[in-house]
């Protein structure tokens, strides 16, 4: 529960022992759970509504954590995800300067460039909008078949034209 000030209190500090214990890493992740399934008490839907969605009350979590980071370890980034239920850009907040958003592409097709594919239309305005208040926008370009997880996935054809659509968006990483 991302509302909880217990948990709050948990994270920052066990990402300053994180970064304590694990001090070459430029980026140290705090990421909503690998599933859809967010918290949804009456204080968390209220941040939410406050910020726009689920996007919102993580970006609000998340910078709380880099806030307080930031005076010991000021070369240090928090990053976290817009992913699944929050890819959307939040309203009425942005990621503090030491947070870095990692837009993932999950859920698209890859056999088209992202900007040329009906079936990636609702990818566009989420990376238009996360260009436009993440100071470190990195994409996190999830090319992955799970239905042959190990084979090869064939993008090269894409590729290009994706780095170019991530680069006109002022990305500074892809993975």
């Amino acid at each position: 529960c991302l509302s909880n000030p217990e948990v709050l209190q948990i994270c920052i500090e066990k990402m300053k022992q994180t970064i304590e214990e694990n001090p070459l890493f430029d980026v140290y992740s705090m990421s909503q759970n690998d599933n859809p399934f967010p918290c949804e008490c009456e204080k968390c839907r209220a941040i939410e509504e406050q910020y726009g969605g689920h996007s919102g009350i993580i970006l609000w979590f998340v910078n709380q954590v880099a806030d307080a980071i930031k005076p010991l370890y000021p070369d240090k980034y928090i990053g976290t995800f817009a992913y699944q239920y929050s890819r959307e850009a939040p309203t009425g907040i942005v990621p503090r300067d030491n947070v870095v958003i990692r837009l993932c592409s999950f859920g698209f097709c890859f056999a088209h460039p992202l900007n040329e594919c009906e079936y990636n239309a609702e990818f566009i305005p989420d990376i238009e909008r996360w260009s436009q208040i993440a100071p470190n926008l990195y994409i996190w370009d999830y090319v992955v078949n799970f239905w042959q997880y190990v084979a090869p996935f064939p993008n090269f054809n894409v590729l290009a034209e994706n780095i170019k659509l991530f680069i006109q968006h002022n990305a500074i990483g892809v993975r």
